[in-house]
């Protein structure tokens, strides 16, 4: 038996319900691919050393930017405020948006990626959370805790 090759990037993408302005929607809509993304990242036990989001947009364009991480992570806070920052340097101003998308890429093992030591106490709780609200998600389901702006989704889900 051949053992397969883990891939070389994750994505996921997120249609919107109805054209949308508003980015507050659209940050959330962001935010839930990015917390799928980095959640799969963990149990493959891989680390991204970049992050492309994609835009899609009501005319059938779209529009892609990508930022290579600091250090390689699969942390959602680390993914989230990469995703935050391509969001905003893109400058939709009165875009119809239809989607959106996130991509891992140039993915590597988790368990070789040299980590910075860091004194943003913030920072390092963060890091310290994803893995147990990984164990909550596997013992509970998916839903059982997420990031408050998603929780309207996830219960009605």
């Amino acid at each position: 038996m051949v053992a397969t090759a883990l891939p070389q990037s994750i994505s996921l993408q997120r249609g919107l319900d109805a054209d949308t302005l508003g980015p507050d929607l659209i940050s959330r809509e962001i935010l839930h691919a990015v917390v799928d993304v980095a959640h799969q990242l963990r149990e493959r036990g891989q680390v991204a050393r970049v992050l492309t989001l994609g835009i899609a947009f009501a005319g059938g364009s779209s529009v892609s930017r990508s930022r290579t991480l600091r250090e390689p992570s699969a942390y959602t806070d680390d993914l989230r405020l990469a995703a935050a920052e391509l969001f905003e340097r893109m400058g939709l101003q009165r875009a119809r948006v239809r989607g959106v998308s996130v991509r891992a890429e140039q993915l590597s093992g988790a368990e070789g990626a040299s980590v910075q030591l860091s004194l943003d106490l913030e920072r390092e709780a963060g890091h310290r959370l994803d893995p147990v609200v990984d164990q909550v998600i596997a013992r509970f389901g998916p839903g059982a805790v997420t990031w408050a702006p998603l929780a309207h989704r996830r219960r009605s889900a």
